[in-house]
């Protein structure tokens, strides 16, 4: 039995994004910038560090995934700039352009030759 369609689960990520793009724009608008000197303190340095290891993990996949420079660029900069905001939003995205009959297993693929794009994806 499945635990979660795979329409479930692009439901779920856009519900992450949004909560986590509330999140970022109340954080910035009530504390400020995150890139203040007082902030970097304590846990700060090991949690930067864990953050953008699991960026290089992820990035590392997209960037196996994705053809195209410019696509590639464009993911780097949401994933390193956003964070689970940009991770949300690529999955969503995978989700919703992957063709049918959807699956995760054609979500973690890489599209071969011949295969549909995302506009014939979008189609369905």
């Amino acid at each position: 039995m499945k635990l979660f369609s795979v329409s479930a689960l692009r439901y779920v990520m856009l519900l992450l994004c949004l909560g986590m793009g509330v999140t970022i724009t109340y954080t910035c608008l009530t504390v400020g910038t995150p890139f203040d000197k007082k902030y970097l303190t304590g846990w700060m340095p090991a949690t930067l560090v864990d953050f953008y290891v699991n960026v290089f993990v992820l990035l590392s996949w997209v960037w196996w995934k994705e053809d195209s420079w410019f696509s590639r660029l464009f993911w780097t900069a949401m994933l390193v700039c956003l964070g689970s905001f940009g991770t949300t939003l690529y999955v969503f995205v995978q989700l919703t352009l992957t063709p049918r009959p959807r699956t995760i297993q054609k979500l973690l693929l890489r599209r071969e030759p011949g295969m549909a794009d995302y506009s014939t994806a979008m189609a369905y």
